[in-house]
């Protein structure tokens, strides 16, 4: 314990006396992994089939390459404390390539023994800046295992120059992921603000800082320290996490320094950021501005704008919302603003009610776009006398997306709370007719539904448990799910049964190893070629990324060349996260009959990087996201396969829906 100690009292100090007086480092050759060469295949064989002790014997290998790859092939698996312990010693390799690799694969495993580790690699004499790069990786990793201690001493840190760009990025970096972990001091959202204000740091360092107030607990976040900020001379990626920041202290002064950022000259991300945080803010105080906000030249503003509406909207204007809905708005938008209408306007207006109802079955029922249909079902669901005609619509719809925005929406009526009270002497007749319902969707082995409906099972105002006189049938649902293709309906159902039988949870299950690398399929790629996603709304070129994740990559191009992907959609568009495809339903829980295992590098989300959904390590397989901009939050729990090299004003234009014309090479 004494020896811990000493290593972080050491690492306080050298973090505090290293004077960067040296000019920025020169080029280094960088090891280059080769996805052709056999004995690297290997690694990345012995990584996919988590072969831990072919992996152990290469960290000694003769060719730095091949150590390289064997540690970051670490940073991917879910590996005891004693592996941190064979990583350690690469801390001191002699390839700085090798010690960073050794240092994020570290920092991926996250045990608190490996921080001692790390403090004692950190180099303190490296006048020529041989070291940056591991230096950098330390500091990083830091964040991801080490103590408040640690935290302390990267928060307070003063020595570091502008030019010093790398280390400055290890070290916002670090303090980033404490914050991951929950881990937040006042001097650490201190120091984010300085990397803000100082306009001659990196803009990704600075950038991440504004990340790390956006992502804190509005507890460590006080006006007077933001409002130090200069907010509008700031580049539009810190703009929108700053906004965020801003909303959570939600103080009178607040709010107009985020309204300003609704000018129309802004970036739209920008704009969409200021909606979102003032919801945050009293109603009254930001009614006019959601109402203006709904008619933002840009679809992304417009329906951040009316979500807010549905969120945080009053009943004294729920009224208004559905005299708004009868305006010349989008048909996705009338569908939420009706929502809003039902969820906020009071059951005593028996009559506004019912038309309200009305209109959004007609959207259920009509020749209406997908989306307004599966908002409709949503907007019903807050009269909670809807039940019966949201089971009867949905249950056995042809569209996958309907049946499990259904179950959603009978989900949301369960959890509304005071079932009994509600439902008053229809309380047992209500709650048998969706006891007998879930047990039809549950027993459908359709994914989605079985997913959101098995959220049903356990919520404590209903008491299933003491209604289901034979709950066998429980089984029979979970044999019916086919593994490893409804992975995510059968861990969710596995785990609800679980807790109504016994009170406690069970940890999800790892996926067995069932898809073997092809090699052959990066031939395609071999001279940098392009691949095209052609969809309605324009084309988006990607470059693949094989060096960071080979397999993934193999496995996107054997779905590009069996045409998987056409005539598929964006069956999830997040405004300022995400667009993302893939989905063979088309409601986000469908996948195919393989899982591929996960491949986290210490690549980083930004602006227009291409990742794999997962539903847990190992359960990626056909679904893939593209991000509207930095995500950083994503970084070492995604795997990233490609990045987008023409076409983003078409990733921006993307909305839910919208077509997958096809995926191609690009000649």
């Amino acid at each position: 314990m004494r020896t811990h100690f000493n290593n972080l009292l050491a690492f306080s100090l050298i973090l505090l006396t290293w004077a960067c007086t040296v000019p920025e480092p020169k080029e280094q050759k960088v090891l280059e992994a080769n996805f052709y060469n056999p004995a690297h295949q290997r690694i990345w064989e012995f990584k996919d089939q988590q072969l831990i002790d072919s992996l152990y014997l290469n960290l000694k290998n003769d060719d730095p390459t091949i150590r390289q790859l064997a540690s970051l092939a670490f940073s991917s698996l879910d590996l005891p404390a004693q592996a941190s312990d064979s990583l350690a010693y690469l801390l001191k390799d002699p390839v700085p390539e090798v010690r960073a690799a050794a240092a994020f694969a570290i920092g991926q495993l996250g045990h608190p023994v490996s921080e001692v580790y790390l403090t004692d690699a950190f180099e303190r004499l490296d006048s020529l800046n041989k070291w940056n790069e591991s230096n950098q990786k330390i500091l990083e990793a830091i964040g991801k295992c080490g103590s408040e201690k640690s935290l302390q001493a990267l928060s307070t840190l003063q020595t570091y120059r502008a030019t010093d760009s790398i280390l400055l990025n290890g070290q916002i970096k670090g303090i980033f992921n404490f914050g991951q972990r929950k881990i937040y001091s006042d001097q650490s959202i201190a120091k984010a603000i300085d990397f803000i204000n100082e306009t001659d740091y990196p803009e990704d360092a600075r950038t991440l800082a504004a990340h790390y107030l956006s992502r804190a607990p509005a507890a460590y976040l006080t006006n007077e320290s933001l409002q130090s900020i200069n907010l509008q001379a700031q580049h539009p990626n810190i703009k929108m996490a700053l906004a965020i920041a801003l909303g959570k202290v939600s103080e009178p002064t607040s709010r107009p320094k985020i309204e300003a950022l609704l000018e129309p000259n802004q970036d739209y991300r920008v704009r969409l950021n200021a909606i979102r945080a003032l919801g945050n803010f009293p109603y009254d105080s930001i009614h006019q501005t959601l109402i203006t906000a709904l008619s933002d030249p840009n679809e992304h503003v417009q329906k951040v704008a009316a979500d807010q509406l549905i969120q945080n909207g009053d009943e004294r204007y729920a009224k208004m919302y559905y005299r708004l809905a009868k305006d010349t708005f989008p048909l996705l938008i009338k569908s939420k603003l009706l929502t809003a209408a039902n969820r906020h306007l009071p059951n005593y207006f028996v009559e506004t009610k019912n038309a309200i109802n009305r209109q959004l079955q007609q959207f259920v029922e009509g020749n209406f776009s997908p989306q307004s249909k599966l908002q409709a079902i949503q907007g019903l669901s807050y009269d909670r006398w809807n039940y019966r005609y949201i089971l009867q619509q949905t249950t056995h719809h042809p569209e996958a997306a309907m049946r499990t925005a259904g179950a959603q929406a009978i989900k949301r009526i369960c959890a509304m709370g005071d079932f009994r009270g509600f439902y008053g002497g229809n309380y047992r007749r209500v709650r048998q007719e969706i006891a007998d319902s879930l047990k039809v969707i549950l027993l459908s082995a359709d994914d989605g539904p079985v997913y959101e409906a098995s959220g049903i099972l356990n919520i404590e105002d209903l008491g299933f448990n003491r209604i289901i006189e034979n709950d066998l049938y429980l089984d029979t649902a979970l044999q019916r799910l086919v593994l490893p293709r409804q992975t995510e309906a059968y861990e969710a159902l596995r785990k609800e049964i679980s807790l109504l039988r016994t009170g406690e949870t069970v940890e999800a299950q790892k996926p067995s190893y069932n898809y073997p690398i092809d090699w052959t399929q990066l031939e395609d790629i071999r001279n940098d070629q392009k691949i095209v996603i052609r969809t309605n709304k324009g084309d988006i070129i990607l470059s693949m990324l094989p060096d960071l994740a080979p397999a993934t990559v193999i496995n996107f191009i054997k779905l590009v060349k069996s045409n998987y992907y056409k005539n598929n959609q964006f069956h999830r568009v997040v405004s300022n996260f995400v667009i993302q495809g893939g989905c063979p339903r088309g409601d986000g829980y469908g996948s195919l009959d393989h899982s591929i295992r996960s491949e986290f590098s210490d690549a980083s989300y930004e602006a227009g990087y291409v990742g794999m959904a997962s539903a847990g390590p190992d359960t990626e397989c056909s679904q893939f996201f593209i991000t509207h901009a930095q995500t950083p939050h994503l970084d070492g729990r995604y795997t990233i396969f490609a990045k987008v090299s023409e076409g983003m004003d078409v990733v921006h234009q993307i909305q839910q829906g919208d077509q997958i014309l096809d995926i191609e090479f690009l000649n």
